[in-house]
């Protein structure tokens, strides 16, 4: 006797498991004595909701002033923004669409001479549970 199976693709794509660390979907620790300034187009991972971004730079004198941001290039939102003297820095938990292409421009520097500038974008398992600051579908 035969037995037939019958197997049926229900169409829905299963996302890999997020990770159980937070993980660097883009990052950038360049910096020059006067910043730095870049945009680029980031994918957001199948079954990501949320991201977490975050940016920031020292300036290397008392009181020298230093800025820093991060904005969608598409939606115009602005991701984070902070300036203040001898540093600045900021982060943000974003609501995002998964596959969904972003243009994103950082920009970050001090007037004269800043050190330690970083920025960057993460997701985990973690991140996608926190109740996001901004929305940007």
């Amino acid at each position: 006797m035969f037995t037939r199976r019958l197997f049926v693709d229900a169409g829905v794509d299963i996302a890999p498991p997020l990770p159980d660390v937070d993980t660097d979907l883009w990052s950038t620790t360049k910096a020059d004595e006067s910043g730095f300034y870049g945009t680029f187009d980031v994918v957001i991972p199948a079954g990501v909701n949320v991201v977490y971004v975050g940016g920031g730079i020292n300036g290397s004198i008392v009181g020298e002033p230093c800025y820093c941001s991060m904005y969608s290039n598409f939606s115009g939102k602005t991701w984070f923004s902070a300036s203040g003297e001898d540093s600045a820095g900021a982060t943000n938990y974003i609501g995002v669409t998964p596959l969904k292409t972003y243009r994103i421009t950082v920009d970050y520097g001090s007037e004269i001479d800043g050190t330690g500038g970083r920025a960057f974008i993460r997701y985990s398992q973690r991140i996608n549970a926190v109740k996001p600051n901004l929305t940007d579908y």
